[in-house]
């Protein structure tokens, strides 16, 4: 591949955070929603992107053994990044395509990027997001491209550095991880070390930074202990919070043979977390599955009756994604090097995730940091007492942020 720098160090970071308690709406007014509006190639990209997060989250589910989070959109900011920074239109488009992105353009992606990023702040007074870029370059081996700074600086949002790597080890780590815990207000403060900094290398960082709470709230008193019932049988009691009766109208619910699923709204309803709960008999694999071949369900017109959730967290979870995305079809990126190809992977030392997340009464407050280092109508009752899948979106655009599984261990 003729990147002549290639990226080390994707930090995403995705954070929601909890207010105080009412029995519906959050203290105070919010802005009304006006929702993202993308048209032509923007929405392809939009859709393109959900799309592989439920394949990512497929694949995910039948790798991990514990509860996990990832994140899709830092996933895909990410490689959107690398390949917008590809020297060579192939190398461009094999990564646009894994993302889901067939036929756009360096421009459509650039105005994908750059429309989220201004919008996304503004959706809610109820929820903060900010997201940045950071590149940092080794001097040693050339300086980037007038063009692709400019692009960079104004459609990624994206702060520059240039310095020697070799001998500066320490000091480009503590640069990135500086930058990194001042963009998710602390919540991240670390995403590489010394060792992670190769001299021919390009050091590319991604923050995003979330903060909202429940639209409808679970009252603190309604929480009680509960039997949760795992993949295997095994039975434990966990805090389960339950929402007041009169919200329970203004909570979208499906089912199907295979899962019942409720949308949980943050704010103004600009945001929201999807809860998939699979039926009897059937599995967090199924499903995925479903998920991945069909997307996210509408609601279909059966109210509920009863929502249970369990309070939760997960803390410094990791999960590999080096195989999953070779498992996706990512093996046929090939490195470019005169008539020979071979396997990129080959050239990847680490493709992962480091996620938490806390679900409690008032809101979600959840992280993520991607590294990625390249050389160069009826009633019904949802009580979630076993596993289950969540993906927290943008309603809008549908864009997904998060996607993870909650088996009732860590």
């Amino acid at each position: 591949m003729k990147y002549h720098v290639i990226n080390m160090a994707f930090a995403i970071l995705l954070a929601i955070s909890a207010g105080s308690c009412s029995k519906s709406e959050p203290d105070g007014e919010d802005i009304p929603f006006s929702p993202i509006e993308l048209t032509g190639q923007t929405r392809s990209i939009v859709s393109g992107g959900n799309s592989f997060g439920y394949k990512l989250l497929k694949e995910a589910v039948q790798q991990e053994d514990n509860s996990f989070m990832i994140s899709p959109f830092s996933l895909t900011f990410a490689l959107a990044l690398t390949a917008d920074s590809a020297t060579e239109e192939e190398e461009f488009d094999q990564i646009s395509n894994i993302l889901g992105f067939e036929g756009a353009r360096r421009s459509d992606i650039r105005e994908y990027c750059s429309i989220m990023s201004e919008r996304l702040p503004k959706l809610s007074e109820k929820v903060q997001v900010s997201t940045a870029n950071a590149i940092v370059i080794d001097s040693d081996y050339g300086e980037p491209k007038a063009g692709f700074k400019d692009i960079a600086t104004t459609c990624y949002n994206t702060m520059l550095e240039s310095m020697p790597f070799k001998d500066n080890q320490e000091a480009v780590a503590k640069l990135i991880n500086t930058w990194t815990k001042e963009e998710t207000r602390g919540m991240i403060d670390k995403v590489i070390s010394p060792l992670n900094v190769l001299p021919g290398h390009e050091i590319i960082a991604n923050a995003l930074y979330f903060k909202g709470q429940w639209k409808y709230k679970f009252e603190k008193k309604n929480t009680a202990r509960h039997t949760f019932t795992d993949e295997e049988g095994k039975k434990t009691q966990v805090d389960m919070m339950s929402m007041d009766h009169g919200q329970l109208s203004e909570i979208p619910y499906f089912e199907n043979n295979i899962f019942q699923a409720v949308s949980l709204p943050y704010g103004n309803g600009a945001f929201e977390m999807t809860v998939y709960l699979p039926k009897s008999g059937y599995s967090l694999e199924d499903a995925a599955d479903y998920l991945a071949d069909k997307g996210k369900p509408k609601e279909n017109g059966i109210s509920v009756r009863e929502i249970s959730l369990p309070r939760f967290s997960i803390k410094g979870n990791t999960v590999n994604l080096t195989g999953i995305l070779s498992k996706m079809g990512c093996e046929y990126l090939t490195e470019l090097n005169g008539d020979s190809q071979e396997n990129i992977f080959l050239f990847c030392r680490d493709i992962f995730q480091v996620s938490a997340i806390e679900v409690n009464e008032s809101g979600t407050e959840a992280a993520t940091v991607t590294i990625i280092g390249y050389i160069t109508g009826v009633s019904q009752d949802f009580c979630a007492d076993h596993p289950f899948l969540y993906i927290i979106s943008e309603t809008s655009t549908g864009a997904v942020l998060f996607t993870g599984a909650y088996r009732g261990n860590e």
